[in-house]
């Protein structure tokens, strides 16, 4: 018997042809990659792939084969006892749409037992899905009005789950500037800059959080995650909670919005958010515009006076500069000129000075002279006298022994020996 199901089934393998076999479900097609199947002793076994042609995460799948006789009739080829027996296959791991799944030889596996008459032949099988189960598809947010030209809106504002003194932020866009952001038009210099503040308490204590970048950029104005940071303590057991958001946009003007604008470059918008409802705010960027032409105009008007203020005073500084300048050259020149007089008398009083020393010096010089003559004529008139004086004595005291001179010639003869004039030279 066992024999004979698997010849029965092995017969039918001419019908298991195809290479893929789509399955409908209620979410589309679950399209079978058919390999093989091969008997062997009392079962057989699918080779082949699942592969998920819905939109949706497939997380389970019951599938079965039926066969068909030629008279239409189901050939029950898994229903030995007439029971209700199905040639099902289950899959439990899951499969991500547009992806494939190999077919586990245990999960293929099944048993084709049933006798089937001779007389019947299987004419058609087919492959049907008996129950499968997917993942639901994530319902984008719609925002439930289409903003003015010129706007920006930021909506789905959400104070997500806490770390502490963080939390979770996210939000979405709607652009209807002209401006693109740098992820859509690269090249683009231009920049939008979010400033987020979420006020609200923790446990009663009044609290204040603000994006954790200070500015943020959300450059393609789709969806857009970050983070909220306040400096305040919190504990991890507090409760906060958030009563409102608000925020400021600053957009610095690309060339599109000088084109569409009539903006010249560069121009630097700064937009308050208007609340439009608990978690959206609508920055209202081409209104601003004008105010802040209006406020470059009047910012322009006042820089141009102050400068030409700045300017008068300039020049009237200039000009006190070029009189004071004026006065100290002249002042100057008549001080050189007084200088150069002094300096001209100087050098006459000391050249005068010079000669009136000079005679004194050579007044001085003849007088030391002519002392000096009148001293060297009286040394050498005292020192003829000695000579003289000491020849005289000489000659008086040269045949007296010693010891017969007198007191006196004894110390005359004794002085001119002293001077060298003794005996006489």
């Amino acid at each position: 018997m066992w024999k004979l199901a698997a010849t029965v089934f092995l017969l039918a393998q001419s019908s298991f042809a195809q290479k893929e076999i789509p399955m409908s479900t209620d979410k589309g097609n679950i399209v079978l990659l058919y390999n093989d199947i091969i008997a062997s002793g009392s079962f057989s076994t699918l080779f082949g792939s699942i592969r998920n042609d819905t939109p949706n995460e497939l997380t389970s799948l019951d599938f079965e084969v039926v066969a068909y006789d030629q008279t239409g009739a189901d050939v029950r080829m898994c229903d030995r006892s007439n029971t209700g027996l199905k040639c099902e296959f289950h899959i439990l791991t899951a499969v991500q749409s547009g992806e494939s799944l190999r077919i586990d030889p245990l999960v293929g596996t099944f048993h084709p037992n049933r006798v089937i008459p001779k007389k019947q032949r299987i004419t058609r099988v087919e492959w049907r899905v008996v129950a499968a189960k997917f993942t639901p598809i994530p319902v984008e947010p719609t925002l439930s009005f289409t903003p003015g030209e010129g706007d920006i809106v930021v909506w789905d504002i959400n104070f997500g789950s806490r770390m502490g003194a963080l939390a979770f932020l996210s939000f979405r866009l709607v652009n209807q500037t002209p401006f693109k952001g740098s992820d859509s038009a690269p090249g683009l210099s231009s920049m939008v800059r979010i400033a987020l503040r979420a006020d609200g308490s923790c446990d009663g204590k009044p609290m204040q959080w603000i994006s954790d970048s200070n500015w943020l950029r959300p450059h393609n104005f789709k969806h857009y995650d970050n983070f909220w940071k306040t400096n305040s303590a919190i504990a991890a057991s507090d409760t906060c909670e958030v009563n409102f958001f608000s925020g400021t946009l600053v957009l610095d003007a690309d060339s599109a919005m000088a084109d569409s604008y009539k903006l010249s470059l560069p121009f630097h918008i700064d937009v308050v958010g208007e609340k439009l409802n608990s978690n959206a705010l609508i920055f209202h960027v081409k209104d601003r515009i004008p105010q802040i032409l209006a406020k470059q105009a009047a910012d322009k008007l006042a820089a141009d006076k102050a400068q030409a203020e700045q300017e008068a005073r300039r020049a009237i500084e200039a000009e006190k500069q070029r009189v004071e300048a004026e006065e100290q050259r002249a002042a100057a020149e008549e001080q050189a000129a007084i200088d150069r007089k002094k300096a001209v008398a100087e050098v006459a009083r000391r050249k005068r000075l010079a000669a009136e020393q000079k005679k004194k010096d050579d007044e001085r010089d003849a007088s030391l002279a002519r002392n000096r003559a009148e001293q060297e004529a009286a040394a050498a008139e005292e020192r003829r006298k000695l000579r003289a004086n000491c020849t005289l004595i000489y000659q008086n005291t040269i045949d007296t022994k010693v010891k017969d001179l007198t007191i006196r010639e004894e110390q005359q003869v004794r002085a001119c020996q002293v001077l060298g004039l003794y005996p006489p030279r």
